[in-house]
């Protein structure tokens, strides 16, 4: 005969067991579970418990059930609106965003600042550009590192993002893909006093092809 002790010790396991999500682990996720804890362990699973604090901002920012049993990659995407190397990173990303989610990937998208060595040059914002390839890098590898990702895919663009989405991969020798966007044609000129005005406004705005990505 079940006592009443028994009744409630066994309504208590039935409730943990509706509240943690069970399912087959992905082999790929293996940080990550520092963060969202381990869902393919079941109820038992101290680390889960633990983890029940975070886990609600991660439901609040759109996660579902199974999310949390899903291989958290960073997506990194240095972006600026006006910078032609760029500026189309923000749909790029979000295009990898969504075949990652199609194979069962949690991305985690971020953008981090670009500042244009031809936009800026002869003025004092070359003193941004050029350590800004460091910036890029510490901003990845904040967010890779801070999320305990298991995997990392970055976009680049330009001479100082190439190598600053290529750091923080090699920093910490991390399972990652680096990608970069390139423009069919680029124009370069001396301008002379002798370029006519005329001649310079043609140059400066003759048609280019948007960015293409190629791996």
């Amino acid at each position: 005969m079940t006592t009443p002790q028994q009744k409630k010790a066994k309504t208590d396991e039935d409730e943990k067991s509706k509240s943690v999500i069970t399912f087959e682990k992905n082999p790929l996720k293996q940080r990550s579970v520092e963060l969202t804890g381990d869902p393919s362990l079941g109820p038992n699973d101290d680390h889960w418990m633990k983890r029940t604090g975070s886990r609600p901002h991660l439901w609040a920012a759109g996660y579902k059930g199974k999310d949390f049993g899903k291989p958290i990659i960073t997506v990194a995407a240095p972006y600026l609106s006006v910078h032609m190397c760029n500026q189309l990173f923000r749909v790029l990303a979000d295009h990898i965003a969504e075949e990652l989610d199609r194979k069962d990937m949690k991305a985690f998208v971020s953008h981090q600042p670009v500042i244009s060595d031809g936009q800026t040059m002869g003025t004092l914002g070359m003193r941004y550009s050029l350590p800004s390839r460091d910036l890029i890098a510490d901003c990845i590898e904040t967010m890779n590192e801070g999320y305990f990702a298991d995997g990392i895919i970055t976009i680049s663009g330009c001479d100082k993002t190439s190598p600053g989405v290529l750091m923080p991969i090699a920093r910490h020798n991390r399972l990652g893909s680096q990608s970069m966007a390139v423009l069919d044609r680029v124009v370069c000129c001396t301008v002379s006093d002798s370029l006519q005005e005329l001649h310079l406004k043609q140059l400066e705005n003759s048609p280019r092809k948007l960015l293409t990505l190629r791996s």
